[in-house]
């Protein structure tokens, strides 16, 4: 025993590696699934080594590659930068604005129409009334 947990000898490593990827659900889930009941060194990377190696999993992989951040110029003053976030939670639509300089956040607006989030960059009525943004980052719209 390990910290509770079964020390997998590795004559038996591929079978155990076998039942936790038999679900296809990705290496952090076998991870997951593995660190409560079993141990051996190097797991991890086994982990790893047999989800890459899965046609199964890499066929039906997410497509979306990650895209690297892209720097930019801190704000010099308040609401120069403010961010928008429209999102849909129990079947409301609410919008959340910001501000990156303060950090900021006006309470999420409720109830608002779905064709409310193609308009969120155009409205000004949403900015702080001292200063109009220089930028407007979005994620979701």
């Amino acid at each position: 025993m390990y910290q509770d947990c079964v020390i997998v000898p590795s004559s038996l490593r591929s079978r155990v590696l076998q039942n936790l990827h038999a679900a296809h659900q990705g290496t952090s889930m076998m991870e997951q699934g593995a660190q409560a009941t079993v141990y051996w060194p190097g797991m991890s990377t086994d982990f790893r080594n047999i989800r890459d190696r899965c046609a199964d999993c890499n066929r039906n992989a997410p497509r979306q590659a990650a895209m690297p951040l892209l720097p930019t110029t801190p704000p010099s003053t308040p609401f120069e930068a403010v961010f928008a976030d429209f999102f849909t939670y129990g079947g409301h639509h609410y919008l959340v604005i910001g501000d990156r300089l303060s950090g900021l956040q006006a309470q999420p607006a409720p109830a608002l129409p779905a064709s409310f989030a193609t308009s969120v960059p155009s409205s000004p009525r949403l900015v702080y009334r001292k200063n109009f943004p220089v930028m407007v980052a979005q994620n979701s719209m």
